[in-house]
C-alpha cells in the first residue's frame, strides 16, 4: 500500500526532508563562519562585520515574510531556483 502525502510519494517525501534539512544546516554554517571570515580572513572592522551579520538577518527575515504570503507552488519552485542558484 502506498503512502500519498499532498500528492508525494514516501520517497519525495524523503527527498524534501533532507534537501530542507541541508538548506538549514548550510545557512546555519553561514551565519556563523561569515563574521569569523570577514573579520580574519577579510580584515573588516567590527562595525563592518556588525552590519554584514544585520543585513545578512534582514534579509533572511524578509524572506520568511514573503514565503508566507506565496502560494504553495511558486514557494515550491522559488525554494528549488534558490537551492540551485
Amino acid at each position: 500500500m502506498k503512502v500519498w502525502y499532498a500528492g508525494l510519494t514516501n520517497l519525495s517525501m524523503i527527498l524534501e526532508i533532507i534537501m530542507t534539512f541541508s538548506v538549514r544546516v548550510s545557512n546555519n554554517v553561514l551565519q556563523t563562519t561569515l563574521p569569523l571570515l570577514a573579520k580574519y580572513d577579510f580584515f573588516y572592522s567590527e562595525f563592518n562585520v556588525g552590519i554584514l551579520i544585520a543585513l545578512m538577518s534582514l534579509s533572511g527575515m524578509i524572506a520568511m515574510i514573503v514565503n508566507g504570503i506565496m502560494r504553495g507552488d511558486l514557494r515550491r519552485y522559488s525554494f528549488i531556483t534558490g537551492n540551485v542558484v
